[in-house]
């Protein structure tokens, strides 16, 4: 019986503003193909997941953020990177900017960190086709409540 797939306790978040989507773009260190992923990461010990959406999405992107209460959905997915496929448990937010709307500007984050940016939700399908319970978390998160 082959080894189960790493699991990743994630959170993420999906932040709109004047209709477009924030995110980062991102290279597969091994394959190199590019990625628009939106701000998230693993849950660390002694934070929740509301926690670890917040402090992602400052650290991904630079931009301070809060998130809409009772506005969450959660997803069970493969995701496959730099070799490895992750079982993927992630709880997606709903945020909004905590502060001033302003362009992106640069970010140093990790390695594979290639610029951040704002999607138009009008390319949302394409944009995130690599994934999709991660464009189901978004389009459940954005119609309205």
């Amino acid at each position: 019986m082959p080894p189960a797939n790493p699991i990743r306790n994630r959170a993420s978040v999906v932040v709109i503003h004047d209709q477009c989507i924030l995110g980062f773009y991102a290279e597969d260190p091994h394959s190199k193909k590019r990625y628009f992923l939106l701000p998230g990461g693993g849950i660390e010990e002694r934070e929740d997941a509301n926690q670890a959406a917040v402090r992602e999405c400052l650290e991904e992107t630079g931009y301070s953020i809060r998130l809409l209460p009772e506005r969450k959905t959660f997803r069970r997915y493969d995701f496959y990177w730099n070799q490895t496929t992750y079982d993927s448990r992630t709880w997606f937010f709903l945020g909004e900017l905590a502060e001033a709307y302003r362009p992106p500007g640069p970010v140093t984050d990790v390695d594979y960190h290639r610029g951040v940016a704002w999607i138009p939700l009008s390319l949302l399908e394409e944009t995130f086709d690599y994934c999709p319970a991660v464009l189901d978390a978004i389009l459940k998160l954005w119609a309205k409540p």
